[in-house]
């Protein structure tokens, strides 16, 4: 006899021993309790043998967040498939019951909605005849509601109910699932002769304890005077009993408490009718979170051993954590551990026996300031490192919502002691002078580095790109080094010590922060002014949009009513700038001023062409008012330096931008409005060229000009009949000629004597000219002679009327 053959025999031992027990009661009970021992196999087996739907993957852009169905009342989170079927619905052949069904949406996709009975309890759903399409909708929230009727010829007893939520069409599948989809299976029990009791059922779970407590609602007793409710736990056996009478109905019960986790505690609710005896079983998944779910609780390691660990329920990477050398997703669950260095060391981790995608990342820091320093998708990492470092390691998935077990294995190998170098790192300028102070930005620092050893051994030095021999009881001095940015020096000895007794440090340069970081402390503007500034560890303060940004603070007093243009569009702007403007009183009660941007806040998306995130606009100013600027970047780590220019009444700014060679750095420029057709000098404007050719000039009048443009060293060029307008303009301008080493806006022998005096020299020289250095390379040499030769005999424009 096969296996087959062996399961229907034992599966029909309960249904001959019915018929024995029949002989023995009247026709009514003979049945009833017929049925109670078929729906007991029935019921037993279709827990096993209903087909799981297969094929879902996504349910964090949509889920099925509520089911509502006579009285299944059940809320539940994410997840591709959750059995449900302990939870129990009563319903009465031939009557209409409403379903509601509540979706999570996290946009406005369309969610569709089908439920599957198997009314006639052969463990499919049919189709046709099983399968009710409710409706759809598309929002967080939302609702879809209709009505089902349990037909007359329904199978009495326990079955099973299917719930899919599903992303742009019905189901037409119960077994299968699409990408975007949540399946939930309910019990329903189909009341014949009798009606079974209502209890609600509500698990605990007590994570400190690693156990659940199960409570009853006792709702109804459908009839029955008492109900006696056998327990049975997997890892103990039976239970007492538990008898209640109709007289406790709308109370609550303990059933059952501190059950530990993975234990399945089987419910038999016995009513006074066979027929209406009901069977729940719990075994809940946990819910429960790591004790490592976060940094501040992450497990300490004690250097060699393997962990066993779990992201299951954990919650994900917290926000300003960065990942480094892999990609993963900032959703999927992540948990931690921490080691503190003792000694000079060799760590190495690694992942196994995990049964997700997983990967770990390793950090250097404190929780909130965390440096990523490596990362693996599972395999072995390792690094050198000294006594006195902590670092964090972070276990999580390589997609959004993966999550499992998985098994970290740590090793520390420690090396023999030593005797460190003394490594002594000064901040100097260029003259080898200690710098104390805060630097500006765009300064340039250097470092001073000197070391002693227990014996005369040659240690490389590893400072930024470079990486030179040093010997003990030397001074070096690197650099430059640009303001604001650190710079890490390592040690490592020469063989035979090459893996022992290297030593880190750090040399921290600090921007000091602007003098106008606070409102009480705001520079104020006039009309046509330009200023330079910066907002490098300005102090935070919430701007109009209700974000906190570095801010610096300005303010302009009108004297009269009119239009005002407000700007960061300039050269000197190398960062996202934000604006939020203010009315009121620093040491009163400040209010967003609505005149700018319509809510006193300018995010800065002007497509400027120096900075394509720069903020401008305009705003009526009225006579008297004094107006708050406070200038920010688009986040809290967002930082640099501006040029901020403030136009009135109708007058203009006008910029521009020369073939330059950057290493010519700033020059001065002089510039000339000629009215139109005339050699008459409407106005005149000094202003710099900077290193990258780009120039600016702000409260220019409106109006029709011939420019003339002047840079020292260069010919000056022409722009004829150039409109200026109200706001921004960009003036086109031919290459310049250089060579006007004197000024005189003509290449000729007095430029050749000029350079000639200071031919041969270089930038450390006295009578070194930096106008003669025509191609700036820090010398006057035949290079230059050659750039004058080809310009000797042109002189520079001016208007043509001239």
């Amino acid at each position: 006899m096969g296996p087959f053959h062996t399961l229907i025999r034992d599966a029909y031992k309960p249904i001959n021993q019915s018929i024995k027990v029949m002989r023995r009661l009247t026709q009514k009970q003979a049945r009833r309790f017929f049925n109670v021992a078929l729906f007991a196999l029935v019921f037993t087996s279709a827990r096993a043998q209903y087909c799981e739907p297969s094929g879902g993957g996504n349910t964090t852009d949509d889920w099925l967040a509520g089911v509502q169905f006579s009285n299944i009342d059940h809320t539940s989170g994410s997840t591709v498939y959750s059995d449900f079927t302990d939870i129990i619905g009563t319903v009465e052949l031939g009557n209409s019951y409403e379903f509601t069904g509540t979706i999570g949406n996290n946009a406005d996709w369309d969610q569709y909605l089908t439920v599957y009975i198997d009314f006639n309890q052969d463990e499919v759903f049919d189709e046709l005849t099983e399968r009710f399409d409710l409706g759809t909708c598309n929002f967080n929230g939302c609702t879809i509601s209709g009505d089902i009727t349990i037909p007359e010829e329904a199978v009495p007893g326990a079955t099973r109910m299917r719930v899919v939520e599903n992303y742009n069409a019905y189901t037409t599948n119960a077994c299968e699932q699409s990408s975007y989809s949540e399946v939930e299976d309910y019990t329903i029990f189909v009341a014949g002769d009798c009606t079974p009791p209502i209890f609600t059922f509500e698990i605990t779970q007590d994570c400190e304890t690693n156990s659940f407590d199960v409570e009853a609602s006792l709702s109804d007793f459908g009839g029955n005077s008492n109900v006696t409710i056998h327990l049975h736990r997997s890892d103990i056996g039976d239970l007492e009993s538990l008898t209640l009478t109709d007289d406790m109905v709308g109370q609550a019960i303990d059933v059952i408490s501190n059950v530990p986790f993975g234990v399945t505690v089987t419910a038999t609710v016995e009513s006074e009718d066979p027929q209406c005896t009901i069977i729940r079983t719990w075994n809940p998944e946990v819910i429960c979170a790591p004790v490592n779910n976060e940094c501040e609780s992450a497990i300490t390691l004690s250097g060699w051993e393997t962990v066993e660990g779990t992201t299951l329920n954990a919650t994900p990477k917290p926000y300003g954590v960065n990942f480094c050398g892999g990609l993963s997703s900032s959703s999927s669950p992540a948990v931690w551990y921490k080691y503190t260095v003792t000694a000079y060391s060799g760590i190495n981790v690694s992942l196994s026996s995990s049964d997700y995608n997983s990967r770990f990342y390793v950090y250097e820091g404190i929780c909130g300031d965390l440096s990523c320093k490596y990362s693996s998708n599972g395999e072995a990492t390792t690094w050198l490192t000294s006594a006195g470092y902590e670092y964090y390691i972070m276990v999580t998935g390589s997609s959004s919502g993966e999550s499992g077990g998985f098994e970290l294995n740590f090793e520390v190998t420690e090396f023999p002691a030593c005797a460190y170098p003394t490594l002594n790192t000064t901040m100097v300028d260029e003259n080898g002078e200690a710098i104390t102070d805060c630097l500006q930005p765009g300064d340039t620092y250097f470092v001073e580095v000197s070391m002693t050893h227990w014996e005369d051994v040659s240690y490389y030095v590893l400072i930024e790109s470079l990486n030179i021999s040093m010997g003990s009881n030397e001074t070096q001095i690197f650099g430059p080094f640009d303001a604001g940015i650190n710079t890490e020096i390592d040690l490592f000895p020469h063989p035979p010590y090459a893996e022992f007794c290297s030593i880190h440090d750090i040399v921290e340069s600090n921007i000091c922060p602007s003098l106008n970081d606070e409102c009480d402390d705001s520079t104020p503007l006039e009309c046509g002014d330009y200023v330079l500034g910066h907002n490098i560890d300005a102090s935070p303060s919430v701007g109009c949009n209700g974000n906190l940004r570095r801010t610096v603070w300005y303010s302009y007093t009108a004297e009269v009513d009119g239009s005002i243009f407000l700007s960061t569009c300039n050269p000197e702007t190398n960062f996202d700038t934000d604006i939020s403007m203010y009315t009121g009183s620093c040491n009163g009660e400040l209010e967003c001023f609505d005149g700018w941007s319509g809510d006193g806040y300018n995010d800065g998306n002007s497509g400027c062409i120096y900075q394509g995130f720069a903020s401008e606009g305009s705003f009526d100013a009225v006579a008297g008012e004094t107006y708050y600027i406070a200038l920010s970047g688009y986040s809290l780590a967002e930082s640099g330096e501006f040029g901020l220019s403030l136009t009135c009444l109708g007058s203009a700014t006008v910029e521009g931008s020369l073939v330059w060679d950057a290493a010519c750095g700033e020059k001065t420029m002089n510039v000339d409005f000629y009215t139109q057709g005339t050699d008459e000098i409407s106005s005149s404007y000094t202003t710099t060229v900077s290193t990258d050719g780009a120039f600016y000039i702000p409260n220019v009048d409106v109006g029709s000009f011939d420019v003339v443009i002047k840079v020292d060293g260069y010919l000056a060029v022409l722009s004829e009949n150039f409109e200026v307008s109200e706001g921004p303009n960009f003036i086109p301008l031919p290459e310049m000629t250089a060579g006007d080493i004197n000024g005189d806006n003509a290449v000729n022998i007095l430029d050749v004597s000029f350079l000639n005096a200071a031919f041969g020299t270089t930038t450390e020289a006295a009578n070194y000219n930096p106008d003669a250095d025509i191609n700036c390379d820090g010398a006057i040499n035949i290079q230059d002679v050659s750039t004058i030769n080809a310009g000797f005999g042109q002189t520079g424009a001016y208007p043509t009327s001239f």
